[in-house]
């Protein structure tokens, strides 16, 4: 057993290097920005809701979704220092769509417990009711702007995280660009890495601008929050829906 273990270890040695390379090349507040920024978020956010919502928030699935969201945090801190940024990419996808699987059901079918609201959630994938379609639903009625707005703003970014869920020739085409040995192993790109923190914090944003218009009274610690200011350049849509409960929509730029 201690010889498989030994061989194990030695296959992802080179991860250790890969994660020097990019603490050095981004420097710490970036390199750890996901733990560091999103994940004490994480922890206020949840704070406020079951300081809040302290019963409510024990049959809410989307609550549910967002207790869950901190592991996620967790894995995709580390998957991003160890530059593998297609699965980065994939994670976000399930994560949005979890969270507009979560909302839809909320604001449709309201009053349920936890287990029911699980349930129906299976009920609305029976129905064909998923990927882009919920993701379209959801957030119109999140931003509480027209669906033409989402279909500008975001279907974009939708597409380009689907390539990377999907076999597509686009995510080798990509990845080649920058560095063709990552096609092979893992490997530190500076470009790859800024690029996906980048649409990492528009997929958190509105991740964390569904837990405001669910929880509306939460604004109020937000409001008094000693990092608010941060938000308003990393995470503009919540940033304004707590200043002035108004979103303002920033189109997908992935160049």
């Amino acid at each position: 057993m201690e010889k498989f273990r030994d061989i194990f270890d030695s296959i992802y040695e080179h991860l250790n290097q890969i994660r020097s390379e990019g603490i050095l090349s981004l420097g710490e507040k970036d390199a750890f920005h996901i733990i560091d920024f999103h994940g004490n978020n994480w922890i206020d956010i949840w704070r406020w809701v079951a300081l809040e919502y302290e019963e409510e928030s024990k049959n809410s699935i989307l609550f549910f979704y967002f207790t869950m969201l901190f592991k996620e945090i967790c894995w995709l801190q580390y998957i991003f220092l160890n530059a593998n940024y297609p699965i980065v990419y994939r994670n976000l996808r399930y994560i949005w769509e979890m969270f507009a699987l979560g909302y839809y059901v909320e604001a449709n079918y309201a009053y349920l417990t936890l287990d029911e609201g699980m349930e129906k959630a299976l009920e609305v994938e029976e129905k064909r009711i998923y990927a882009w379609s919920l993701i379209l639903t959801s957030f119109s009625k999140v931003l509480n702007v027209p669906k033409s707005k989402i279909i500008k703003n975001f279907q974009p970014l939708w597409k380009f995280l689907c390539k990377h869920a999907h076999p597509s020739s686009f995510i080798f085409n990509e990845i080649m660009a920058e560095d063709f040995s990552a096609l092979i192993t893992d490997s530190f790109n500076e470009d790859l890495s800024r690029s996906s923190l980048f649409r990492l914090n528009i997929i958190f944003d509105l991740v964390y601008a569904s837990m405001f218009k669910r929880f509306p009274k939460i604004t109020k610690n937000a409001l008094h929050y000693q990092f608010l200011e941060e938000w308003k350049s990393i995470i503009p849509i919540t940033f304004n829906l707590v200043q002035n409960s108004k979103t303002q929509l920033h189109p997908e730029n992935t160049e």
